[in-house]
């Protein structure tokens, strides 16, 4: 880990022990305020590490054992607050314990691990059980009620400094998806989904997650000034545990600042040309040096932003899609500002737009079950490549950016379900594959994972004309029909030579082929392919069409040669204009849809529309903050106020251990006149503590998945 990264972690630790203290204040106020006596503040879970008691000072451990053993008790809760008086001692320990899980406040007469003790201190006029009933419900609110305060007040510092989101409006639409159905368009913002006003992407995503039941959501969005009424019912990916509508957000103009990204970016621009001298102007010293050399790169890049495409200023990177399409495959004249070594620059790069190929449905139960399509044309699907190796894959020495995947195990020109599925069968294992390298065919033995991954980033080879196994059927809405290359006996790794009397080179010279062809009226369009393995020897065939067909293909489009994912998102700022009475109605608004939304999420938990996978313990909130604080310090705010809000709500359910739990014994209390008994309250500690303990399990086992995959 970096300097950076420790300082961010040390200050996400720092601001989430904070919480708990602010929480754990809140009971010490409240009890104080009602005459309760104090015995222990705790910031942590565990062995106490060092703790600090009035008259004692600072030290390591905790000072019960020597108030015990001055004192001749068997705990500190026995010791008389007038002989502590008297010896100059404070009653309350304020300890700093090992395990950063949360913390607590003891009170003389209320222990959870302990509650006959607890019992037995009823007596003491200062015992939290003496309290009446109305000033123990005071005293248990006051975690909570402080928790939301601070929400608050951190909501309402992040709103009036601004804080970044990623705008509402739509990047790209999955084939297929909900979205897809629903006439969902990329450029389109979302205002509100089934009336809910949606400021930021991430309302539109919880619109999707939160949706129970098969009506659909009413979406409004703004296409260009046209207001539209929109219809869609999300759908559960199991890949991600959520229900989700099948959108992404819109980029902006940046391309990524991720440390982590960085080395990938390399790759994504060499493929798109940015080192290429006879299509890039004005680049600085050490520029073309870098193409073959990474690490160099790393050191002296420091971001890029486009600033024109063709010539007319670049709002968002959805532009350059526009222009790849307008100009039908033609070069894109852009313009960066680049820093580079430090130094502020401006390059000019030519981009050879990319050929848009056909999302190919599998027909139910004919796909090897990772993946629902294929992207191809007429049924045929490029090879798989490898786009870029992962910085520290243990693949590094063994597979190259560039590998063409000829076979994987026994499965020859694999299509990228099959791919995919042949690595998850060998999870944790050695699989031999062949590799087409620099025009040689190359055996390696390739490291797989345990989650099934060879830690490489793979796409199509489609600057090969070579085929995998072409798909003999599809889907196409609640039909199951033949694609135009069914029945024709084509095998993996074959080499297309030349479609409609064309030879072709790549994909996006099929594609253009089958175009023109169709374009003339043929509804049968020849092919001439060689067969593996048959040196120069060729077959004929013909890919026949439907009109339905021949229209999808025909309405192929261009995009970009560097994709969105590239790019920061497409920014808004959320702001209160300066005015602090905004800041704090805005920062109430927030921590009541942050509660609602917590509670929600708890149902739909219990409903399966949201994953456990997808809980977060303290190890994923600590790896989120340091993410978050890379941003700013407005971002790390507004996380403490989103982590302060749902402490909050969780420590007000109903559960034994927790405040609501304690609550409801109030409750029970105030209705029937006396407590729960001791053996109710033994049993109900040790269900909540399983409860929480199971929990704690499941999300730590979560937070080190998701570290261990990232």
């Amino acid at each position: 880990m970096d300097l950076v990264g420790g300082l961010n972690l040390f200050v996400v630790i720092l601001g989430f022990g904070f919480l708990i203290l602010v929480h754990e204040l809140g009971h010490y106020l409240a009890a104080r305020w009602a005459g309760i006596r104090v015995d222990n503040f705790a910031i942590g879970m565990g062995p106490v590490l060092c703790s600090w008691r009035r008259g004692l000072g600072v030290q390591f451990g905790s000072s019960q054992p020597e108030l015990c053993r001055r004192f001749a008790a068997t705990t500190t809760a026995l010791i008389p607050e007038s002989a502590l008086r008297d010896a100059g001692l404070g009653e309350t320990e304020w300890t700093l314990r090992l395990l950063p899980l949360g913390g607590f406040v003891r009170m003389l007469g209320q222990d959870d691990a302990a509650p006959n003790e607890a019992f037995v201190a009823k007596g003491d006029p200062r015992s939290y059980r003496s309290a009446p009933v109305g000033k123990r419900m005071v005293v248990i609110s006051g975690g909570v009620v402080m928790n939301i305060i601070f929400g608050i007040l951190f909501f309402m510092i992040a709103f009036l400094a601004g804080v970044k989101a990623e705008a509402p409006v739509v990047g790209g639409v999955a084939p297929g998806s909900p979205a897809a159905r629903a006439g969902i368009m990329a450029g389109d913002r979302i205002e509100s989904i089934d009336g809910t006003p949606t400021a930021t992407f991430t309302d539109v995503i919880l619109g999707g997650a939160m949706h129970v039941g098969t009506q659909p959501l009413t979406i409004m969005v703004d296409r260009g000034g046209e207001r539209l009424e929109l219809k869609a019912v999300p759908e559960y990916e199991a890949a991600a545990g959520l229900q989700r509508l099948g959108i992404a957000p819109a980029e902006g103009v940046a391309l990524s600042a991720d440390r982590q990204s960085i080395p990938l970016l390399h790759q994504a621009l060499l493929s798109a040309g940015f080192f290429d001298r006879a299509r890039v102007q004005g680049a600085p010293a050490g520029w073309f040096e870098c193409a073959g050399d990474r690490e160099a790169f790393v050191r002296q890049w420091g971001g890029a932003t486009l600033r024109t495409i063709d010539g007319r200023d670049a709002t968002s990177a959805a532009g350059l899609r526009v222009a790849a399409q307008a100009n039908a495959g033609a070069q894109i004249m852009t313009t960066w500002d680049v820093t580079w070594g430090g130094e502020a620059t401006s390059i000019s790069v030519a981009l050879e737009p990319i050929a848009d190929l056909e999302p190919i449905l599998y027909a139910p139960g004919s796909s090897a079950g990772a993946a629902d399509l294929e992207l191809g044309v007429a049924g045929l699907v490029p090879l798989v490549m490898v786009r870029d190796v992962l910085p520290g894959s243990a693949n590094a020495a063994i597979l190259k950016a560039g590998d063409v995947i000829l076979a994987a195990g026994d499965e020859s020109g694999p299509r990228m379900d099959e791919f995919r599925a042949i690595m998850a069968k060998r999870a944790g294992s050695v699989v031999p594959l062949v590799v087409l390298r620099e025009g040689e065919r190359v055996p390696v033995n390739a490291r797989v994972d345990a989650n099934g991954r060879l830690e490489v980033m793979i796409g199509y080879a489609t600057n090969l004309p070579m085929i995998a196994g072409p798909i003999e059927s599809t889907q196409e809405g609640d039909a199951v029909i033949s694609t135009p290359a069914a029945g024709l006996g084509l095998v993996p790794c074959s080499t297309v030579v030349s479609v409609g009397g064309e030879a072709v080179r790549d994909w996006a010279s099929i594609r253009g082929a089958i175009q023109r062809a169709l374009a003339a009226g043929a509804r049968s369009v020849p092919i001439t392919v060689r067969m593996p393995g048959t040196g120069e020897a060729t077959i004929n065939a013909e890919l026949r069409f439907n009109d339905a067909q021949a229209k999808s293909i025909a309405a192929l489009a261009w995009s970009s040669p560097i994709g969105p994912e590239w790019f920061e998102p497409l920014m808004v700022t959320i702001n209160a204009d300066g005015n602090p009475l905004q800041a704090v109605a805005m920062g109430f608004r927030e921590s009541r849809k942050l509660a609602i939304m917590t509670w929600l999420t708890i149902d739909r938990l219990v409903r399966g529309t949201v994953a456990v996978k997808q809980l977060r313990g303290p190890v994923g909130i600590v790896q989120i903050g340091t993410q978050v604080a890379d941003r700013g310090w407005t971002y790390l705010v507004f996380f403490l106020a989103v982590i302060s809000v749902n402490l909050a709500v969780l420590n007000f359910l109903p559960l034994p251990i927790a405040d609501g739990g304690h609550m409801c014994y109030l409750v029970y209390e105030r209705i029937t006149g006396r407590e729960p008994s001791v053996l109710f309250q033994n049993i109900a500690f040790l269900a909540g503590l399983l409860l929480f303990g199971a929990l704690f399990v499941v999300t730590f086992f979560n937070d080190v998945a998701r570290l261990v995959a990232g």
